[in-house]
């Protein structure tokens, strides 16, 4: 309490040994949330703390049994319903619950990744994300209501796509890349994704890069003897011959 110059502890007497890994306020001023993640990081809470008697109250939890990772899209609705992503059927999507923690929708779903979370237009009721819905080495934005439908796929060219969104989401800048195709930005509008204006299209560099005359990356799937399909890609010499033998140069990411 500012005025009387008092505060008060919030009781986390059932946690031990965990971190408070995020707190952000929701649209009620006297409601704090706050995930707590135990030391594991295998366990998280989404905690309602109450401005006027410090009391906590869990509304949503998280399990796994190897991670959990702590999500920076928490988005509260003039309700107090909130917008969360989560990987709990064994892909990151999102989720909508009602301010006590119910839920009330799953917004994506499917055998891929929303690899970025962009934010929701409270006027139009519209999620913007980033996924992996067109190939899992490429990038795409969409749009999609809040109830999951109207779904519109914003960015259609073939390799990795980025948007920053202006503060009212009517408009955003894409950037994108490829194996093939050096950054590139152009101003979209948000409704269809059309081009409004090329910002920069790195054309100097793309010629240059073809006086050149490198080989291009060939992409493929490595079977693992586990069975696990790994992508993967490769540069071979110009002049490859198949039926020659050349030193391999080769790049792994060992996690975790």
């Amino acid at each position: 309490d500012a005025a009387a110059n008092t505060a008060k502890k919030v009781d986390l007497g059932n946690y031990s040994d965990f971190y408070i890994a995020r707190l952000q306020w929701t649209n009620d001023a006297n409601v704090l949330s706050a995930q707590v993640l135990n030391r594991h990081q295998d366990n998280l809470d989404l905690l309602f703390v109450d401005g006027t008697t410090a009391a906590a109250k869990v509304v949503l939890n998280e399990k796994d049994k190897a991670y959990v990772d702590v999500t920076d899209n928490l988005t509260f609705l003039k309700d107090n319903s909130f917008i969360w992503t989560s990987e709990k059927d064994g892909f990151n999507h999102i989720y909508v619950y009602d301010k006590t923690g119910k839920l009330k929708n799953q917004v994506t779903k499917g055998n891929w990744e929303v690899t970025s979370y962009y934010g929701f237009d409270e006027k139009t009721k519209t999620i913007f994300y980033q996924s992996t819905e067109n190939a899992s080495i490429n990038r795409d934005i969409y749009r999609i209501a809040l109830d999951g439908k109207n779904k519109v796929r914003l960015t259609s060219k073939v390799g990795t796509s980025a948007a920053t969104f202006s503060p009212n989401f009517q408009y955003f800048i894409t950037t994108f890349s490829s194996n093939l195709v050096p950054t590139t930005y152009t101003l979209n509008e948000s409704k269809t994704g059309k081009e409004i204006q090329v910002i920069e299209n790195n054309q100097a560099l793309a010629d240059k890069l073809k006086g050149y005359n490198l080989p291009a990356k060939e992409f493929f799937v490595l079977k693992t003897a586990k069975g696990n399909e790994l992508n993967a890609w490769i540069l071979k010499p110009k002049d490859f011959d198949a039926s020659k033998k050349y030193p391999v140069f080769m790049y792994q990411y060992s996690g975790p």
